[in-house]
């Protein structure tokens, strides 16, 4: 995507007038470019200033008065440049030349704005080091602040190498945060179409791909959890002991009272669903154990359950499984093969 179509996406975005595709592409933007999300949060502060027209109806009214102004003269050149559309200015009627000119100022504005800000906001940010815990496996960070994070298996965190101007990490997957307080500078997690910001506690936070919401534990301290959308509006605090949850639709769950230790639990090898779906527990299997699944009946996956699991031998927990799911569950190499019962 070069930098005209991307700045055409972030102006619909902004609009609120991107598809559901769309939509994930930003968001997947955020999660991979650190850089991405501080410019849209830049032009979101300056959206009124500088969007004062609908992006989408005047790029096409632009680009149909350049093509009438070519087919008048007779232009037989394969794409229209601005320069052609210069030069027979004097051809266009006046009310028509200033409602280009007004269409092309707006663009004109939104690209400057576009560069202006990605140079003075973005250029100077620190580099970035990406961790992604192997499946099987957990890993243990510190950061520069002395922030220290628990991450589960198969989770990835994107973080700086120091801190500057603010404390922001972007993570895909769970980890237990145990954060540095530091007043002046509160401390940014983004998880999928969620944003967390603490000034110093300890919580936990579930972003997974298979779970539409994003679910925040805290363990100490307080937690503002609220969506990346902009339009939502909303921000809930969460309280030491409380549990609240954010999906895509959002708005963020009223925090509720919860045995935090048992949602922990997972750093000591356990995990407890309830009314989880079974793909839901299948992919926490798979990042624990290292084994890929084979299901023949996709309506298994749909089923709910509520289960306690340790991380012990495999076979136990897939007897376990069998049970739940009414079905035969046997393993072949690095496979887990999931059939309906004869």
């Amino acid at each position: 995507m070069d930098e005209n179509d991307r700045l055409k996406l972030v102006v619909r975005y902004l609009s609120g007038e991107c598809s559901e595709e769309e939509k994930e592409t930003i968001f997947q933007s955020i999660q991979t470019d650190p850089q991405f999300y501080r410019l849209l949060k830049a032009l979101q502060a300056k959206e009124k200033i500088v969007f004062t027209e609908d992006i989408g109806p005047a790029w096409q009214r632009l680009k149909r008065g350049l093509e009438k102004v070519a087919a008048e003269n007779k232009t037989r050149s394969a794409g229209i440049s601005f320069w052609s559309f210069l030069r027979p200015w004097h051809a266009v009627p006046v009310r028509r030349t200033l409602q280009f000119a007004s269409i092309f100022l707006v663009l004109a504005v939104a690209a400057w704005s576009f560069k202006l800000l990605y140079h003075r906001l973005i250029a100077p940010q620190a580099d970035y080091q990406v961790v992604t815990v192997e499946n099987g496996q957990r890993t243990h960070l510190n950061l520069s602040d002395g922030t220290h994070i628990v991450l589960d298996a198969g989770s990835t965190l994107r973080y700086p190498l120091r801190f500057y101007n603010s404390r922001e990490v972007f993570l895909q997957g769970e980890a237990y945060f145990e954060v540095t307080h530091n007043q002046h500078k509160p401390f940014c997690v983004h998880a999928n179409h969620a944003t967390i910001r603490v000034l110093g506690t300890r919580f936990n936070i579930r972003a997974w791909k298979e779970n539409p919401a994003v679910a925040v534990t805290v363990t100490e301290g307080r937690v503002a959890l609220s969506s990346l959308d902009e339009s939502a509006q909303k921000t809930v605090v969460i309280p030491k002991g409380y549990f609240s949850s954010l999906t895509e639709e959002g708005p963020p769950t009223t925090p509720v009272p919860v045995d935090v230790e048992s949602n922990l639990r997972w750093r000591y090898n356990e995990i407890r669903f309830k009314d989880a779906s079974v793909e839901e527990v299948m992919a926490q299997l798979q990042r624990w154990y290292d084994y890929q699944f084979d299901v023949d009946d996709l309506s298994v996956l749909k089923q709910r359950m509520t289960v306690h699991i340790q991380m012990t031998n495999i076979d136990d927990v897939l007897e376990l499984m069998s049970i739940l799911t009414d079905t035969k569950i046997t393993k072949d190499g690095k496979t887990i093969k999931i059939r309906a019962k004869e």
